[in-house]
């Protein structure tokens, strides 16, 4: 009876030992997830029913068991039950020290790393890099229409809005294509690395086109499938098949009042800017707000939730620049000079609108925007469309781009945000970055397990996580940039990233934060576009003098300093730009290209993202 009563004794202290344990993390969750309403009289009730069934289940598992009476001879003792406590509260105070020591080293490590730093003048401190406010009544970002992609979900003051305003529509966003008809591969805009001019005939058709039909008639884009509720179609009868003009059928009419056609084919250019016409408004007023001296999105870079921190008005900017750059190509081939040159301007006036935000979102959005602009600036150079003032002009604008010293402000920026991060992982143990874009309904069990065990990180591992991420930005990233030099370095980057990038990926919890942030951050994006600017420059400066000589010269040496300041240098080695005057009487300008190697002008064999490393970045003329 006495070893029964030791027996229950044992089990009771057992469970309510796991009745606490889940009373506590269910209260640590609580207060985590910011809810202030787990009561004294809840906290009671968990602890009580999870002691009460860890009880019960023990007991169920434990009694029936043939080896229970010999077991209980000898562990449900006195003397067992005593050693057991004092191997427990030993496993706490190991615990505790464990703690205790993962805390401080982690800790001395980082503020070490970090002061060292800083004494060299090294900023990590987020808030060094959040623009300073602007006047309401100078600021781009606050005009009625640019507020308007934003203001759905965030005030003027930058704080959020629960639940988003759905009254608000946002204008900003410009669809330039249509809702049910696909685009064809043919309708290339951004082709100017590879030397292709974008092909407006199969614009004119894609805004054109009338009828579609699951027979895809030759000429017509493809047709997407109806979906339910859709109200732009309608079956048509007796229409004659365009591929055979004995036959009559029935087919589906497409709704024509997306953008505006004229009721006979004009031009291709004429035809896709009377499509675009549509938006004709909205850019005029877009073009009166750029105008705005000084451009501050209203970000709440204090928010509590950094991996949130987002410009959302950055899809409607990219979406614009998609329409002005379409817009300016047309313009062109309708020889409407000016017109695409003032589109060009505010296409970079709003790559110049982000230009300040501390995060890596926008700056990659910067350099995106800035590489629509490209299009047709090349393609009036290599159809010697600009006049000298325009050249001088494009000249200016594009010496106002400096995407080196770019780099360095979005690496070090970068850095600071992602700091921030892990400090705020510190302070709720993961639980708000791996709930983010969720709620309780929807979190996966895996997001599940993740956040328990997280919670059980020390605080030292996210003081070690910082020392890591840092390294990778001080001490491999930056570095790649030599910025007095102008010059970027592949090879340097290489031998400096790979061991850190070998530390990263081994299996050491702190290495978690590192092995997602900092691979997103790409010095070869930085390279290549800058050395597009350095193109075009070049470019129009070789225009400049095909327009005064009547041809182009043998060397880039005699542009300077009458038709450009300085020559820019090739900034992957420092050495000049590959340059030849080809046979047609035109020319090649080439880069060596991220791999270093001199293909003599083969471009790159992709030009999406990731950029392949073989090949070189290539100026060239048409190739049709």
């Amino acid at each position: 009876m006495k070893r029964k009563r030791l027996f229950g004794l044992w089990l009771a202290i057992l469970s309510m030992l796991v009745g606490a344990t889940a009373a506590g993390l269910k209260l640590s969750q609580r207060c985590l997830q910011g809810y202030d309403d787990f009561t004294a009289i809840n906290l009671l009730g968990w602890f009580v029913c999870c002691s009460g069934v860890t009880f019960i289940l023990l007991l169920l598992l434990l009694y029936p068991l043939r080896l229970f009476r010999w077991f209980s001879r000898w562990f449900f003792t006195w003397r067992i039950l005593k050693r057991c406590l004092l191997a427990f509260a030993g496993l706490l105070i190991l615990i505790f020290l464990f703690y205790a020591e993962e805390d401080l080293r982690g800790k001395h490590n980082w503020e070490k790393y970090k002061q060292h730093w800083e004494a060299q003048g090294g900023k990590l401190d987020f808030t060094s890099f959040i623009p300073a406010a602007v006047p309401d009544d100078q600021n781009f970002a606050l005009t009625p229409l640019v507020a308007s992609a934003y203001s759905r979900i965030l005030d003027k003051n930058g704080h959020r809005i629960e639940p988003p305003n759905t009254n608000v529509v946002n204008r900003l966003k410009l669809e330039m294509y249509r809702a049910n008809v696909l685009t064809s591969t043919n309708m290339l805009l951004n082709g100017w690395r590879i030397g292709k001019l974008p092909d407006l005939k199969a614009w004119q058709t894609y805004y054109r086109t009338m009828f579609i039909t699951n027979r895809s008639p030759a000429g017509m884009p493809g047709m997407a499938p109806p979906f339910p509720g859709n109200t732009t179609w309608a079956t048509v009868t007796n229409v004659i098949n365009p591929m055979d003009t004995n036959e009559i059928i029935s087919v589906e009419a497409y709704a024509t009042n997306e953008f505006p056609f004229a009721t006979q084919p004009q031009s291709p250019a004429v035809d896709v800017l009377l499509a675009l016409s549509k938006f004709d408004a909205v850019i005029d007023e877009l073009r009166q707000a750029s105008r705005l001296p000084e451009s501050r999105f209203p970000l709440n870079y204090d928010d509590q939730k950094p991996w949130e921190t987002w410009n959302p008005a950055a899809e409607s900017l990219k979406s614009c620049a998609f329409v002005l750059q379409l817009r300016a190509t047309a313009e062109m081939a309708a020889a409407q000079n000016e017109k695409a040159m003032a589109d060009i301007k505010l296409l970079m006036r709003l790559a110049e609108s982000i230009h300040s935000e501390p995060l890596l979102n926008s700056q990659e959005l910067r350099i995106a925007i800035i590489n629509l602009g490209m299009q047709p600036i090349w393609a009036g150079l290599v159809q010697h469309q600009w006049s000298e003032a325009q050249l001088v002009e494009l000249i200016k604008v594009l010496a106002n781009v400096d995407f080196l010293s770019d780099f360095v402000f979005a690496a070090r920026a970068e850095c600071a945000h992602a700091l921030k991060i892990v400090d705020r992982c510190r302070l709720d143990h993961n639980q708000g970055l791996l709930r983010a874009g969720g709620n309780d309904e929807n979190i996966s069990f895996q997001t599940r397990i993740e956040m328990f065990l997280t919670s059980a990180f020390p605080n030292g591992w996210y003081y070690q996580g910082q020392r890591v991420l840092c390294r990778a930005f001080m001490e491999g990233i930056l570095p790649t940039v030599e910025l007095h030099l102008r010059i970027v370095s592949p090879g340097r980057y290489e031998s400096l990233m790979n061991p850190i990038y070998a530390d990263i990926e081994t299996m050491l919890p702190w290495n978690f934060y590192a092995h997602f942030m900092v691979p997103a951050f790409q010095p070869s994006h930085y390279a290549r576009a800058q050395t597009g600017i350095d193109f075009a420059r070049l470019a129009c400066a070789l225009e400049r003098f095909r327009n005064l000589h009547g041809n182009y010269p043998e060397t880039l040496d005699v542009l300077a300093p009458q038709f450009i300041t300085a020559i820019p240098h090739d900034i992957i080695n420092g050495q000049p730009l590959k340059y030849r005057r080809t046979d047609d009487g035109n020319f090649l300008l080439y880069s060596v290209g991220w791999d270093g190697k001199d293909d003599g002008g083969m471009p790159e064999k992709s030009t999406s993202w990731p950029f392949k490393r073989e090949g070189d970045w290539v100026w060239q003329f048409p190739l049709n």
